[in-house]
């Protein structure tokens, strides 16, 4: 088996310092925002992207109702409700036929923006 190139250590050394330093709401959103610019792309990819975009974005908020549904989460009742409506909602939008990308790009360009204090 080769052993990864200098590069790519140096590569990894800097990922897992910069991602030290980012908190878990910095981190988050740019998940939100890596998934709201891979919807936006869909129409240039192939099928097979398209269909692992879905997919990850259903994995996405599936994860973040879950989350929000946990005893323990420490967000407030009312906010997980909230939270956990929008999530049924963009699974509902990805059970149709002919999902609106558009429209699950902006949700999650929303979640991103309030994860990041942005209005």
């Amino acid at each position: 088996m080769s052993q990864p190139s200098p590069l790519f250590n140096q590569v990894k050394r800097a990922y897992g310092a910069s991602s030290v330093l980012r908190n878990q709401r910095e981190q988050d959103a740019d998940i939100f925002q890596r998934m709201a610019l891979a919807l936006r792309a869909m129409t240039a990819r192939s099928s097979v992207d398209q269909i692992r975009i879905l997919a990850d974005n259903r994995l996405l908020w599936s994860t973040v109702i879950d989350a929000s549904r946990d005893e323990r989460n420490p967000l407030a009742l009312p906010l997980r409700t909230s939270i956990i409506g929008v999530g049924q909602t963009v699974l509902r939008e990805l059970d149709k036929a002919n999902p609106d990308h558009e429209f699950m790009a902006v949700v999650n360009e929303n979640f991103a923006a309030g994860l990041r204090g942005v209005s």
